[in-house]
């Protein structure tokens, strides 16, 4: 009986902080300039991830964030993934994402991934938080829309300046 208490107290605690965030932010929602955190970094790493893993239309992993996105987020996504750059050139083939949202338990990242053809996929990647494992890759969708491909979004941290 204890053990059901607990259980029930887990699942309403734990449903009654679900998360809804957008980013970038609908037009409208809040200041631009807002601080971008968990799960919305990670979800970006493991949907980049994915794409490259099921969809392999390049071998280098370079990524172009929505317009915006601070340098560090571009830091925490290449650290989560092991591997990769931040887009620099708009001749560079990048993994581009374009929409992170996240409504309480589930989430959705949209991406464009090369294709080996030199065009790109338009892809969803559904993604069900488990509550042992975190998000999960719950379903994928491609769809049949040629997008010509985003240009470079990155923009390096100001220098600090040691001068007096």
């Amino acid at each position: 009986m204890r053990a059901i208490r607990f259980l029930a107290i887990l699942v309403l605690v734990g449903g009654g902080c679900s998360r809804w965030a957008t980013h970038p932010p609908l037009e409208g929602t809040g200041p631009s300039g807002q601080t971008i955190a968990e799960p919305i970094p990670s979800l970006m790493a493991d949907a980049i991830r994915f794409a490259h893993n099921h969809y392999r239309g390049h071998d280098e992993v370079i990524i172009n964030l929505p317009e915006g996105t601070p340098a560090a987020v571009y830091e925490m996504v290449t650290d989560r993934l092991g591997s990769g750059r931040p887009m620099m050139a708009s001749s560079e083939r990048a993994y581009h994402v374009t929409e992170v949202r996240v409504r309480g338990l589930d989430a959705q990242v949209g991406l464009l991934s090369p294709r080996k053809d030199g065009y790109y996929h338009f892809v969803t990647i559904s993604f069900r938080q488990d509550l042992l494992r975190g998000y999960q890759v719950a379903s994928t969708r491609l769809w049949r829309i040629r997008e010509e491909p985003p240009a470079p979004n990155f923009t390096p941290p100001k220098a600090v300046s040691s001068a007096p």
